[in-house]
């Protein structure tokens, strides 16, 4: 049995080989010889039979799979990854008990459904913020931290399993900002006092 990863990319390769199939089908279409377009329109059908019989397959797998709900107060979502689902419910749970509701908070790293699902408006102009690798300029680092003085932001959210790189953005929080909640992959700040 092979590891889950060499699944995922077969899955991926047998539709790239039906296109470069297609390709091929479309040059030899109305070839000169009649083999060749015969060939064309052979390899045309098995190529989309392919195709349609990956995302038959695609479609019967995620209909079979057991979607897991994490919900907050906006609503509820699924994911089909029970240690995901397990780990974003604790922090949703954890921003309900301790942050108070609707206040404004941060957020830090590729979390952008978080302050959608708890209701906790997001004062800075990114949804996406990463410091490492450098996906944010400094420049974009400055203004994140301008929007969080200028709104005073009490809380913040942020993923654990990201190690914050040097800059004004992780200067300022980890000088101004200590963890209320932390698990292995978020973690919940808070403004000191």
């Amino acid at each position: 049995r092979r590891p889950a990863g060499e699944r995922q990319i077969r899955r991926w390769a047998a539709p790239a080989c039906a296109l470069w199939m297609g390709v091929a089908a479309d040059r030899l279409w109305d070839a000169p010889r009649a083999g060749l377009r015969r060939a064309a329109r052979v390899a045309a059908v098995n190529a989309l039979c392919l195709l349609c019989a990956f995302g038959l397959i695609g479609f019967f797998q995620q209909g079979l799979a057991k979607s897991i709900p994490v919900s907050g107060p906006a609503g509820t979502l699924t994911t089909y990854d029970p240690r995901e689902a397990a780990s974003l419910q604790a922090f949703l749970d954890a921003i309900g008990e301790k942050v108070p509701e609707g206040a404004p908070a941060f957020t830090m790293g590729y979390i952008p459904l978080v302050s959608f699902m708890t209701a906790h408006p997001n004062p800075t102009p990114y949804a996406i913020f990463i410091t490492r690798p450098p996906y944010n300029t400094p420049e974009q680092e400055e203004r994140w931290v301008r929007a969080v003085k200028d709104h005073q932001v009490e809380w913040g959210f942020s993923r654990s399993i990201v190690p914050l790189a040097p800059g004004p953005a992780s200067e300022y929080l980890l000088s101004h900002y200590s963890p209320a909640w932390r698990s292995a992959a978020f973690t919940l700040w808070r403004r000191r006092p």
